[in-house]
């Protein structure tokens, strides 16, 4: 009896295990399982720049020449035309002191012929001045002999009236001897006026000679005065011309800023000695105006577009991230030393030249360092988004192994939307906040199965 009672329970056991054990079902499967998000999906292309502001440029000398005076230090914010260094040139400067001896000469012997010219004009005056004066004079004496000829007519007329009245015994024979007095009187008086009026008819005459051949002299001396005065003032206009020439060439021995900028470099001091269109003297650029130039090869400038975004950030871990756009691609591909995603000119292959600016001046980014660039080729916003590793594909469609609520996966498909680098658009097939399995190696699932989460991936 007792051993009929133990077969009992020992068969009752095995078959409460066989139960058990096909109750279970299959094995649970250890998979990482990810959480469906909504998100950003991009498509970068990652490359490397060299920093650079806008408008950088080295600032170099056209001759060989000694620098005098560094009049500015490096980080400050210099005008456009503002002096920078001052070069010494002696043989400029000795050539500009003798350029201004040439010109004091040329207005001094301008002066002196418009003076020669003044002072023949003035003695022409003068001259015929003293001409119409001698002709007032003339004027004067004839004036003067008319009235002494209507006198003397008087007293001659009263003398024969005082001759007849004696004759006839009307008055003494003083009384006509005192018209005859003032007859011989009156005559005297014209032959002094005729003298006078001679003399002053030679004197207008002499002075008429004169004026005539001062007239000649004047002319003569005039114009060779005119001619020398142009000639001067030739001479001092073209002296004008070879000083101002003198003082640009100077000028080039002062460096001036040609922009608005700060100065990035100094490379001189006082005493260094520059050669022509070889040494650098400093570096300007303008902060405002940051830029990274890129070297893209071939295939790289095909994917590229100007306006595309691009993240921007110094080589190395936690990176501040700086924002820009593709302002410029070159044409045609150069042999230069512009930073690419392969470097330059890597293999001997010529890089296209693009431009990315900063939507903002960093003001941290050192221009010539290497920077790290992304540029945004495609992106979708807020859209549901699954880690590549998480899509299966089979016979040319994709699903995915989605956790239910019981912990058992359940294979589901699923339309691809944009593909990025490690993740992927879903456009149909998910919704975010729900779990899919990951399996690695040689695991596989099968509808059904349980998942035992190894790592839960965000």
């Amino acid at each position: 009896m007792i051993r009929l009672v133990l077969l009992v329970v020992i068969a009752a056991g095995g078959w409460l295990t066989f139960r058990g054990l096909h109750s279970s079902g299959q094995p649970e499967v250890e998979a990482q399982v990810q959480t469906v998000q909504r998100g950003d999906v991009i498509v970068p292309l990652p490359l490397s720049g060299l920093v650079e502001l806008e408008n950088q440029q080295p600032l170099k000398v056209r001759d060989n020449a000694v620098v005098e005076a560094v009049l500015v230090k490096v980080g400050d914010r210099v005008q456009a035309g503002q002096e920078l260094i001052i070069l010494r040139d002696l043989e400029r400067q000795t050539k500009l002191a003798e350029t201004d001896l040439k010109l004091q000469k040329q207005a001094i012997d301008l002066q002196a012929s418009q003076a020669k010219v003044t002072a023949a004009q003035g003695k022409l005056a003068d001259l015929q001045l003293e001409l119409r004066e001698r002709e007032i004079e003339v004027t004067a004496k004839r004036q003067e002999i008319v009235r002494t000829r209507e006198k003397l007519a008087g007293v001659e007329k009263r003398f024969q009236n005082d001759q007849k009245l004696l004759d006839k015994g009307y008055i003494a024979a003083n009384e006509l001897e005192s018209t005859r007095d003032e007859l011989r009187s009156v005559q005297a008086e014209i032959q002094r006026a005729q003298t006078d009026l001679t003399a002053s008819r030679l004197r207008q005459q002499q002075k008429q000679q004169e004026l005539e051949r001062t007239s000649r002299e004047f002319q003569e001396q005039t114009s060779d005065a005119q001619l020398n005065a142009q000639k001067a003032e030739l001479e001092l206009r073209s002296a004008e011309l070879e000083r101002g020439n003198v003082v640009r060439e100077l000028q080039k021995s002062i460096i001036i800023a040609p922009t608005e900028g700060i100065v990035l470099d100094v490379q001189v001091k006082k005493g260094d000695v520059v050669k022509e269109a070889e040494d650098e003297l400093l570096t300007l650029g303008d902060p405002d105006r940051e830029i990274v130039k890129l070297g893209l090869s071939t295939l790289e400038a095909r994917r590229v577009k100007r306006g595309q975004a691009a993240n921007i950030s110094v080589i190395g871990p936690d990176a501040r991230i700086y924002q820009g756009r593709v302002e410029t691609i070159a044409r045609i591909a150069r042999a230069g030393s512009q930073q690419g995603s392969s470097g330059p000119g890597e293999g001997g292959q010529n890089k296209v030249t693009a431009i990315v600016r900063l939507n903002r001046p960093s003001r941290q980014l050192i221009p010539g360092s290497t920077v790290s660039v992304e540029i945004i080729l495609s992106e979708r916003r807020n859209v549901v988004k699954l880690g590549l590793d998480a899509i299966q594909r089979q016979e040319g469609k994709s699903f995915v192994w989605v956790l239910d609520h019981q912990g058992k996966v359940q294979q589901r498909p699923v339309v691809l939307g944009l593909e990025g680098e490690t993740e992927v658009e879903i456009t149909r097939g998910l919704q975010a906040g729900e779990k899919v399995a990951i399996v690695s190696g040689e695991s596989s699932l099968k509808p059904g199965m349980r998942v035992k989460s190894s790592q839960e991936q965000p």
